[in-house]
């Protein structure tokens, strides 16, 4: 929610829809979509415990006017696609192939982590970049205020969930 405000503004929750579809008997909802607006903009959240693989950690996909970002949280990888014309097979190429070579180097570079002993996971990185803050006496990445936001509006869309 974080992200989604910084790149939107304020969060206003337009939809909410929870389901129940798989075995965990600990949660009521495990399929969970939000839709938001902040004016002319617009963006969604939809968290998922119902993956084939054993630890999922959350992964992003945000359009853009120009490009796509893409984040896989589980492997770590980040690519960008800018916009481009379909209609030429030869750019559709050079698209795939420029997006393959994005994975390859986030690849490269988290195997070289995990050789190294550097490898963390994504909220260890958020703990220790909180944690450094506070011991160097530096600025948080989000203020006490953002933080209050996001809880306000997680309340709000556990209040519109059945």
């Amino acid at each position: 929610m974080y992200l989604l405000h910084n790149l939107i503004g304020k969060l206003n929750i337009r939809n909410v829809h929870g389901w129940k579809r798989g075995s965990y008997g600990w949660v009521k909802y495990d399929e969970l979509m939000v839709m938001f607006d902040s004016g002319e903009k617009f963006g969604s959240i939809y968290i998922s415990f119902n993956s084939p693989r054993e630890t999922t950690f959350p992964s992003m996909r945000i359009y853009g006017k120009n490009l796509i970002l893409n984040f896989d949280g589980t492997n770590s990888t980040f690519t960008i696609q800018k916009g481009m014309d379909t209609s030429s097979n030869v750019r559709r190429a050079l698209d795939s192939l420029n997006v393959s070579m994005q994975l390859l180097g986030s690849t490269v570079k988290n195997a070289l982590e995990v050789f190294a002993g550097k490898w963390k996971l994504g909220h260890e990185n958020l703990f220790r970049l909180f944690i450094d803050s506070i011991l160097e006496n530096e600025e948080v990445s989000y203020s006490l205020e953002e933080a209050f936001e996001a809880n306000k509006t997680f309340l709000g869309i556990l209040k519109r969930l059945p």
